[in-house]
């Protein structure tokens, strides 16, 4: 479904921020760079249940260990770790970057409302470390 004007703006900026920070890692359309950042595009982590929740943790506070996409491992030896972003980007921003990862490739969720980011960074504003895949979903298989 197409977005109203002011989530086009959210996801206008969303993509900007993602360019500037998060390519290098995940690549500009999303396929993941070797030994650095997994693939975000067709990503099982960009949908469903508790998805929105957990990309938002991910970005404010970052991911180490190993982690399962689509079935397939990543970092298995857990050399390698998102930094988190919460003292980068403000919750407009994180809304915009998510809002845009998860409807680009062709994949049509419901934008990242700011608010929800804001709750998120609210209820987990004690947190220090970065997120693990165990901690973010517990039943995932390693």
């Amino acid at each position: 479904p197409p977005l109203s004007g002011a989530h086009q703006a959210l996801n206008d900026l969303g993509k900007r921020e993602f360019l500037s920070l998060c390519a290098n890692c995940h690549h500009p359309i999303g396929l993941g760079v070797a030994g650095t950042g997994p693939p975000l595009i067709d990503s099982n982590w960009l949908h469903g249940p508790g998805s929105e929740d957990q990309l938002i943790r991910i970005v404010l506070h970052g991911l180490h260990g190993p982690i399962t996409i689509n079935q397939d491992p990543y970092n298995r030896e857990g050399a390698l770790s998102m930094p988190g972003l919460a003292n980068t980007l403000t919750d407009e921003k994180i809304a915009g970057v998510l809002t845009y990862i998860r409807r680009e490739w062709g994949e049509f969720a419901p934008p990242v409302e700011t608010a929800t980011v804001t709750a998120v960074r609210a209820a987990h504003v004690e947190r220090r470390d970065a997120w693990t895949q165990i901690e973010l979903r517990p039943k995932a298989k390693k």
